[in-house]
């Protein structure tokens, strides 16, 4: 049971991301509460189903075809997570009382250090860090509620029609009934716990841990639409598990992860000096983008898991190791559908989403041949 609770917790925590915890901010002040609550319903739903559908075998059958888009899934949300930190930080620095926008960069870096660390921890401590996250989530929650108007119930309604919400519905659901299939951290816990345990950890993480942290989520997303206020307990459940999801994902990039077997992997320099090129980027984005346009890019940075990994996950379901016309057919829908989610969610005319949506489930319709796997050394 013990090991079920803590593989549990890791789920959670590796599953609550800067999307789980600010996607919900821009959600509740554009539709209220319902908007927080379509993205709790179809988040934690598309998350369970993993565990519920795939058995420990045909976990490590998915990884061995898909492991190449896996390993840009794992570099994609590190990055975005990278970014996110840099931008955020030095927002909440440079309006602090310190108003030193330099230090929260620096706070950054030093985070982002502490989970290249933490990822080269062995195993066997992994459930002990979920265990500290969520207490730190816990207790942030708690102590919120001491500082003034920290939490408060969002309203019932926001800036945009009740009926735009119903347009990005399926966008949202697509996204997030998609994405989770191409975690490597969901992967790892599906295959060390087969059979009835790994589904009752996944049952445990996304229908009490993670609607937990979700509901904290909507309470702090509307104390600030209200008064805009900000804590340092609050900052402390941001940071926290923004680097237990980095620390996670790097794990499975590092010797010994899920996607560090296979052809063509980069070298220990070549993945150094990628780290160090993304790290500059990300250092320039709080100094590049005004606060005004803090919102556009991180609507930017959300698009990958809207669009181009759900079509990968669609394309995926035929079955097989990834061919050439695979790839060609990814990237030829995800730009024949980034013109309607631009101008439906950045141009907020929410009924071109349809048309995203509709583009990405065409690629159920697509055969792309299957290539025989390469033969396993004897």
């Amino acid at each position: 049971m013990l090991k079920i609770v803590g593989r549990a917790l890791f789920l959670a925590c590796s599953w609550t991301w800067c999307i789980g915890m600010w996607l919900p901010v821009y959600l509740t002040r554009d539709w209220g509460w319902h908007g927080w609550a379509v993205f709790l319903v179809c988040n934690a739903l598309g998350a369970m189903l993993v565990g519920l559908t795939l058995s420990a075998a045909a976990s490590r059958q998915r990884v061995a075809d898909n492991l190449g888009v896996m390993r840009l899934f794992s570099v994609v949300t590190i990055l975005f997570h990278s970014a996110w930190l840099f931008m955020i930080l030095p927002h909440l620095s440079a309006h602090s009382a310190i108003r030193q926008g330099y230090l929260g960069g620096i706070g950054a870096a030093l985070l982002l250090i502490s989970a290249f660390f933490l990822a080269r921890t062995p195993g066997k401590w992994w459930p002990l860090f979920a265990l500290f996250t969520t207490a730190a989530t816990i207790a942030a929650w708690i102590l919120s509620t001491r500082t003034g108007h920290t939490l408060q119930l969002p309203p019932n309604s926001g800036v945009q029609p009740p009926l735009a919400l119903l347009f990005a519905t399926p966008t949202i659901l697509l996204g997030f009934a998609c994405c989770p299939h191409l975690d490597l951290t969901f992967h790892r816990v599906r295959q060390e716990l087969p059979g009835p345990a790994g589904a009752a950890a996944f049952v445990l993480a996304f229908g009490v841990a993670f609607p937990a942290f979700m509901l904290y989520s909507l309470l702090y997303a509307g104390g600030l639409i209200d008064r805009g206020s900000w804590s340092l307990y609050l900052l402390i459940h941001l940071t926290c598990q923004s680097v237990f999801t980095v620390a996670a994902h790097l794990r499975e990039l590092m010797p010994g992860g899920l996607a560090s077997y296979g052809p063509r992997w980069p070298t220990r320099r070549t993945q150094l000096l990628l780290a160090m090129l993304a790290t500059s980027a990300c250092v320039m984005i709080p100094f590049a983008l005004p606060a005004v346009f803090f919102r556009r890019a991180y609507e930017c940075m959300i698009a990958p898991y809207a669009l181009v990994f759900p079509i990968a996950v669609i394309l995926a379901a035929q079955g097989g190791p990834w061919t050439r016309r695979r790839w060609i057919t990814w990237i030829a829908l995800t730009i024949a559908a980034l013109p309607f989610i631009a101008l439906g969610y950045l141009g907020q005319q929410h009924e071109l989403l349809l048309a995203s949506t509709a583009i990405t489930l065409i690629a159920a319709l697509i055969p792309t041949p299957r290539r025989a796997p390469a033969p396993r050394p004897a």
